[in-house]
């Protein structure tokens, strides 16, 4: 409330030398009196507060009251306002209102009362005493900003955001409103109205000329910020930290602040060189706009010694980005950092902020690569132990089980009081197991079951022991230790797995009709768990090994329509279309296919279900569709780089092209059942315009991998034609036309 005080201290003073122009009237004045009265003044004016409001309640004891001495009673009352006596301010104002009740001073004592209320913490009176000045003019929008901060330190937070709403209104138009929204904003805050905070900020700094701070409005906005960060609110703290200037900025601006106070000061001195008469007016102007100026100067000057604060919101922008799911965001702001900020506090967090970030979009390398740096230029740094942890997750998500395994033993053996050190021994164990290496896997798990009995994945340990046996190859001992953990772990959560696991063995074993049983069985009891793809494809593999063909295919689609995973939806897929395939059911693989790309029209093994759609209906004679359906699937994804199977595609569509078509032999008898000839007919297109026309629309597409894969089907149809040397034009034209980056992996290859 400090600078409340101020400006009610100036507000008051001010009043008074206005109003005090001219001393009394010598004629009507005895000269104890004007003595008196210029004794009074001159401690005023010196501000000596205390001594002038006595003297002045002596002189009007012995002067008539007529509209001459007015000035004299609010001038008491703006003494002891001054010298911080409150009740006896309120006490003089009072007595100004009573004796002159339309007085030219009746609203600046009625503000004085108010602010003096507020001054001596009478909320209530102060508060209600704001609100009738509210239709003052002169006066509403002091009002309305003292209203607002009595109701504040009252604690009534919803009375003080009303008084600020009416004072900044739609518009912020000068600086008592900018006072009320800066105010506003801190109000919102707290309160969750983190969209009406933002929306006053964003007014805040459409009018940043009217701010007479922007130190002090610069740091509101980094601490509007933090508590939205805090309250996990991290879109409205994103958008403060959006808001707040860089250092170089703040300087500026604040420079640009005292220099116009430098000029108004200038414009007040040469309207009083003008007119005399206006100096009662702008000097005390003139004060107040120095001390302004001094308070400024001396806030810049310290500002100026601090470290940049631009690196400290980089920072801010970087965990936002971060916790709103922007993870590259928060890669290309913490490496700005680093970047840019070579030294002080900030590079630390910005690199383990790096760190996480890159382990979270799967760029594993990276990571690995800031880790290192984290551990040799941070080696007591607060995030060590987790970096030193990251530093083998990152390799295992790489896919490098042994570089994880040399990272993990690694960190061991420097940091042995590391608090993830069980998880890094747990995940030390897991690593030997991904690298297959089952019997070092199998010590290591038991090594941290002798180090942590009871600890957070001691069962997962356990299980896994079992489950390397599995892996090795050492399927009796497998199927010994699952029978024995399943007797004994009737409710664990590796139960499902566990028995399937079992039957896994038991196929293994050729035992195909336990296997078919313990499956059944399994589906009964774990019929909503995600691994049922998995135990209905083994179920397939045991009616087919078995020769029940025609019990495995349905439980093959049952098994790619329920899988969880790509690899069994394929393998369950493939198996089911090699039964119809072996069996001659073409018409079949073509609905197995179709019924596949209707389940999961955007799966990427969509192509090459097309290829087998295709190709089913080559087999069922029906060439000229097959040869459409392939062209048509081709045209969708041959812009597309990564779908590998576009090659396979036109593969069969040159092989479509080449192929002859059969003739139908006419018969003597028409009611004779037509047969095929042998003998194919001669072609009625050129195979080479054919593909032409069929990936017309194609080849003049404009990405150049869509060219490129026009100009292998060329390619292709002049090898099947035995054409080589334009083969090899074909080819060599793939080769010097296209970059490496345009072209699909197999056309690379080429």
């Amino acid at each position: 409330m400090n600078r409340l005080v101020r400006r009610a201290q100036f507000f008051c003073a001010l009043l008074f030398v206005v109003a005090t122009g001219a001393p009394l009237p010598a004629q009507e004045a005895p000269p104890d009196l004007a003595t008196a009265y210029g004794q009074a003044m001159a401690d005023f004016q010196a501000g000596n507060y205390a001594k002038a409001a006595p003297a002045l309640e002596a002189l009007v004891a012995r002067v008539e009251v007529t509209p001459q001495v007015e000035p004299i009673f609010y001038t008491i009352g703006s003494a002891y306002f001054n010298a911080g006596d409150y009740p006896k301010a309120i006490a003089a104002f009072k007595n100004y209102q009573a004796k002159f009740p339309k007085g030219p001073h009746a609203g600046g004592a009625a503000f004085a009362i108010a602010q003096s209320n507020l001054l001596s913490k009478n909320f209530k009176e102060a508060t209600a005493q704001m609100a009738a000045l509210e239709s003052d003019p002169a006066l509403r929008e002091q009002a309305l900003l003292f209203e607002a901060e009595a109701f504040k330190a009252a604690g009534n937070i919803e009375g003080a955001i009303g008084a600020l709403e009416k004072l900044t209104g739609k518009e912020i138009r000068d600086s008592d409103a900018m006072r009320g929204a800066t105010m506003l904003a801190q109000l919102y805050a707290p309160k969750g109205d983190g969209m009406k905070a933002l929306k006053i900020l964003e007014t805040i700094h459409q009018k940043i000329s009217l701010a007479e701070n922007i130190i002090e409005l610069n740091a509101l906005t980094v601490d509007l910020g933090d508590k939205f960060f805090n309250k996990q609110q991290f879109k409205e703290a994103l958008a403060c930290y959006r808001y707040a200037y860089p250092r170089e900025q703040i300087i500026r601006l604040q420079r640009d602040r005292i220099a116009g106070m430098e000029r108004r000061i200038e414009a007040n001195l040469a309207s009083a060189r003008a007119n005399p008469s206006e100096i009662t007016q702008l000097a005390p102007a003139n004060n107040q706009l120095k001390a302004n100026i001094a308070n400024a100067q001396k806030l810049l000057a310290d500002f100026e010694k601090l470290p940049s604060i631009t690196p400290a919101i980089y920072l801010r922008l970087g965990r936002c980005f971060y916790e709103l799911d922007r993870k590259w965001d928060a890669v290309v702001v913490n490496q700005e950092i680093l970047d840019r900020f070579k030294e002080g506090p900030e590079r630390e967090p910005a690199l383990f902020g790096l760190i996480v970030a890159l382990a979270d979009i799967n760029q594993p390398q990276r990571a690995q690569q800031r880790c290192e740096e984290y551990l040799r230029d941070f080696k007591n740094g607060p995030s060590v132990a987790t970096v030193g942890y990251l530093l083998g997750a990152c390799a295992l998500q790489a896919g490098d089980p042994k570089g994880a395994e040399t990272l993990f033993g690694r960190i061991l053996e420097s940091q042995p009081k590391n608090q993830f050190r069980e998880q890094i021994r747990y995940l030390l164990a897991n690593a030997k197991f991904a690298a297959a290496n089952y019997d070092v896997a199998v010590a290591a798990y038991k090594k941290y079951l002798g180090e942590f009995p009871k600890g957070a994945n001691a069962q997962d340990a356990k299980y896994r022991i079992i489950l390397s046996a599995l892996f090795a190859g050492k399927y009796q001992e497998a199927m010994n230790q699952l029978q024995e953990f399943i007797a004994k772990n009737g409710n664990s959560p590796f139960l499902p797995d566990a028995k399937y696991r079992l039957a896994v063995c038991k196929y293994a074993a050729s035992l195909y009709d336990e296997v078919i049983t313990d499956c059944q069985a399994w589906e009964k009891q774990f019929g909503n768990n995600p691994q049922l793809g998995e135990v209905l494809a083994l179920l397939g593999d045991a009616y087919a090994a078995s020769d029940r063909e025609s019990d495995a295919i349905p439980v093959y689609i049952r098994s790619y329509q329920t899988a969880t995973t790509d690899e069994v939806m394929n393998y369950s897929l493939e198996a089911a279309r090699k039964l119809f395939q072996k069996r001659g059911e073409w018409d079949k693989v073509g609905d197995l296919y179709t019924g596949f790309v209707k389940d999961k029209p955007d799966n990427p093994t969509v192509i090459s279900a097309l290829y087998w759609i295709g190709k089913a209906k080559a087999h069922e004679g029906k060439i000229e569709e097959a040869k459409q359906l392939t062209a048509d699937t081709i045209k969708k994804y041959i812009a597309d780089p990564n779908r590998d199977a576009v090659e396979q595609l036109i593969l069969q569509l040159a092989q479509l092209c080449v192929k002859k078509k059969p003739v139908v032999a006419g018969s003597a008898d028409p009611g004779a059942k037509a047969e095929i000839s042998p003998t194919p007919a001669a072609e009625t297109e050129d195979p080479g315009a054919e593909l032409d026309r069929l990936l017309s629309s194609a080849a003049n597409e404009e990405p150049p991998t869509a060219k490129a894969r026009i100009l292998f089907a060329k390619a292709e149809l002049a090898r099947m034609r035995r054409q080589p040397v334009e083969e090899e034009k074909y080819i060599a034209e793939i080769a010097t036309q296209f970059k490496p980056e345009e072209l699909s992996p197999l056309l690379l290859g080429e």
